[in-house]
């Protein structure tokens, strides 16, 4: 084969390779984008799920610091239990009293 033909044959597989090669990276190229675009919207989903259930979990623990808060005040408030009151209501027969006579 002349050295023409050899030289034309090599330009014209290296133009093709090279259209090949651009179309493949192209495609690869969108599926790549593609594939960022939605890691990028999992990721945004995600941090706004997290975010949600952080809210969620901090209100939950607010009203148990506040609830506990109140009935350790509450406890203190009145630490000695008012026993006449307690046993008011109960007669004789309630409380089976055995005393010596």
């Amino acid at each position: 084969m002349s050295s023409v033909i050899k030289k034309s044959m090599i330009a014209g597989g290296s133009f093709a390779g090279g259209i090949i090669a651009g179309y493949l990276l192209s495609s690869r190229k969108e599926q790549l984008s593609s594939f960022i675009d939605s890691a990028v919207l999992q990721t945004k989903i995600w941090t706004q799920s997290v975010e949600k259930e952080r809210v969620r979990v901090l209100r939950k623990g607010r009203e148990k610091v506040t609830a506990i808060g109140s009935e350790f005040k509450r406890s203190f408030r009145d630490p000695i239990p008012d026993l006449y009151r307690a046993t008011e209501s109960m007669t004789e027969d309630d409380l089976d009293l055995k005393l010596p006579r």
